[in-house]
This record gives C-alpha cells, structure tokens and sequence, in this order.
C-alpha cells in the first residue's frame, strides 16, 4: 500500500502522503479533518502541514479500513480508538498501566491490589454508570410507555 520510505524522511507533505497512499490530496485534508482526534499535523507559519511517519501509517491504516473492509468514517474512528486504548482501560482511561517488569522484557504478570480509595471509586464510578443508563432509559420513554417525541408546538385559538 505505502511506497518504501526514503532513509532519514520523517516529515511528509500532504502531497507526498497522497503520492504514497495513492490518494488524492483533498481525500487526504478531508481524513485528517475527520480523524483530527488522532492526527495532529505539524502547521508552518505558511499554512503548509507536515505529517510525522505515524501520521503515514495511521492513514494507510484508514485507508485500509474505508477501502477494504468497508466500514463507514464512523466505524473507522471506533476502531481506531478501539486500537488506542486497550480494552480493559475503557472504562478508567486514566488508570495506570499494568507494572512492567524490572528488565523490560516479559515477565511473570504480577496482579496488583486495589487501594481501598481506588476500589470505592470503581464501585462508586459503577453505580454512577448504571445510574445514567437507567436515567438515559427512562428519558427515552414518555410516561404511557412509548417512544417519546419532540415537543409538541402550542396551538393558538383563532379568534
């Protein structure tokens, strides 16, 4: 999919990530406006963007999403944040990794012990989130049990 990359090039212009990619330079504007969350072009003082070689990757990645399996923008932004953050961490995303072992290679996976404030807060996060799909549930149904719908508009007596 990607052209081999020169050694050494670590910024790339629209054009040339569009060279690669074997795009056109407005399809590539238009990802990095839909996927702005993850891609984050360098700005000149011109107006010029540079993209970094992860910004390659992540549109040959987009690429492969929309062209070859099919999925809409929608799902190709959940996959991506999907890939992002690992599954586990969904719920606490900012809930520190797992301790890595002393020699950075793998190691024994060593379990960690909530804290009695951290585990309170996990019960505490949980009945809130059950709270709001009860909340969210319930907002969506009008009190004879069916779909509710938008206000109704007042109607004035002619007169």
């Amino acid at each position: 999919m990607a052209k081999d990359l020169p050694d050494g090039q670590i910024l790339f212009k629209t054009g040339e990530i569009a060279e690669r990619l074997d795009l056109q330079p407005s399809v590539v504007r238009y990802w990095e406006k839909e996927f702005a969350r993850h891609i984050k072009p360098i700005r000149m003082d011109s107006g010029r963007r540079l993209y970094r070689k992860a910004d390659l990757e992540l549109f040959a990645e987009i690429k492969r999403l929309l062209r070859v399996e099919r999925l809409t923008v929608q799902g190709a932004k959940l996959r991506i944040a999907q890939r992002e953050m690992p599954r586990r961490n969904r719920l606490f995303p900012d809930a520190d990794p797992a301790p890595q072992p002393a020699g950075g290679g793998p190691g024994p996976a060593v379990p960690r012990e909530p804290g009695a404030a951290e585990g309170r807060l996990r019960q505490l996060i949980g009945e809130v989130r059950l709270e709001l799909f009860g909340l969210r549930d319930y907002l969506m149904l009008s009190p004879e049990g069916r779909p509710k719908r938008g206000p109704r508009p007042v109607r004035r007596k002619k007169g």
